[in-house]
């Protein structure tokens, strides 16, 4: 379930008291969010944030600042830093923060420092679900909604299922179906595509034919969304087969798959090691004009150095970063190392080369892999 920030009030959070961090420039937005994310500083995170506030390019922005900053504040272990950045903010908003800077006792306090609403009780039960804290769901759900006459809706409801089944308590959610369809609330999409991953997470497959057939008769239409959701929980159960079976069938129907549909496959199958077929599934899904993003792109690279296939892994990172998408510094140096052990020198120090430019910040660290090339190259001499 993604939870998105319903309202971030621009004006309350200008007036947060960050005059001691004032800075003389401003950086481009897209710049102020790459820092917000890399540095650990509190003060810089201060400094940035306040600046991005006054140009973030819309609310949506705002909030992928403020998430990152609060991450990186927790990481920092400043949790004082959080609170001034957060007690400007309305109370769902700012409980949803607090849980994602792991301060949920916070997250409690905003809660219930005044009347529970609607959406501060949805806010409070996915502040839950984001620690983890599943097993408290369901009886805050009722605890809450059952005190305060709360009126509840599909947005809640997916949250107490979200949580019922991470709490491998799926078979509960059938129950739980009924009571929003005598309250008048229509299930969607969302619930049931939850509960199926539930019930593959379990392992009662038999019961996944029963939502399906529950989607049809009441009339909830079987998308891609579930598709892919039963992909993605099959691949995780290791049963790649079934799952391009699945595909096949979905196709056979006339209906199109997505990126997403080919990324859990491939995710799957570079698992259970069969790369030659993720990189034909990799193939067929650009040849059908769906476009890989960048995590698909990092999964093929990351396992094609884990297979010791550094020249197809180049061949995706090439790719991959001619649309800005490089991946995290592990993957990076396996694969740089791994062209030099297999005599590939001009390619490690053309690849490094090109991260060093787009990463300046971090020469020191590429020193210590360029001089792992030249050592490889030396013993290749010997």
């Amino acid at each position: 379930m993604v939870r998105s920030i319903s309202r971030v009030v621009l004006l309350p959070f200008r007036r947060l008291s960050l005059a001691p961090y004032a800075i003389q420039r401003t950086p481009p937005p897209r710049s102020a969010l790459s820092i917000i994310r890399s540095t650990k500083d509190p003060k810089q995170i201060l400094q940035i944030l306040q600046s991005f506030n006054r140009t973030a390019p819309s609310p949506h922005h705002l909030r992928i600042a403020l998430t990152a900053a609060v991450t990186n504040l927790a990481a920092a272990n400043s949790p004082s830093s959080i609170r001034s950045i957060l007690s400007h903010l309305p109370p769902d908003d700012a409980i949803v923060l607090f849980a994602k800077a792991g301060m949920l006792d916070a997250a409690h306090e905003v809660f219930l420092s005044t009347t529970p609403t609607l959406k501060t009780l949805s806010a409070f039960l996915f502040a839950h679900i984001v620690t983890k804290n599943y097993k408290q769901v369901y009886n805050l759900f009722r605890k809450f909604s059952l005190k305060f006459h709360i009126t509840l809706d599909i947005r809640t409801y997916n949250t107490v299922i979200t949580g019922l089944c991470h709490d491998n308590s799926s078979r509960s959610v059938f129950s739980l179906l009924d009571e929003m369809w005598r309250k008048g609330v229509k299930p969607n999409a969302i619930s049931y595509n939850t509960l199926i991953a539930g019930l593959y997470r379990e392992g009662k497959l038999e019961d996944v034919n029963r939502v399906l057939q529950m989607m049809k008769n009441n009339h909830c239409s079987i998308g891609i969304s579930t598709v892919n959701t039963r992909i993605q929980s099959l691949c995780k159960l290791r049963r790649t087969k079934e799952a391009r079976e699945l595909l096949e069938k979905t196709i056979s129907k006339g209906m199109n798959p997505n990126s997403v549909t080919y990324h859990h496959l491939i995710h799957g199958l570079c698992g259970e090691g069969d790369l030659e077929e993720a990189n034909r599934i990799f193939d067929e899904m650009v040849t059908k004009g769906c476009v890989a993003d960048d995590e698909c792109y990092f999964t093929m690279i990351y396992y094609l150095c884990k297979a010791g296939e550094f020249e197809k892994g180049l061949r995706f990172c090439r790719e991959s970063m001619d649309m800005n998408w490089v991946p995290k510094f592990s993957i990076m140096k396996t694969l740089i190392d791994g062209l030099a052990r297999c005599g590939k020198f001009e390619e490690a120090r053309n690849l490094l080369e090109d991260v060093k430019m787009r990463f300046p910040a971090s020469v020191r660290i590429w020193r210590e892999v360029k001089a792992n090339v030249a050592k490889h190259e030396f013993l290749q001499m010997l």
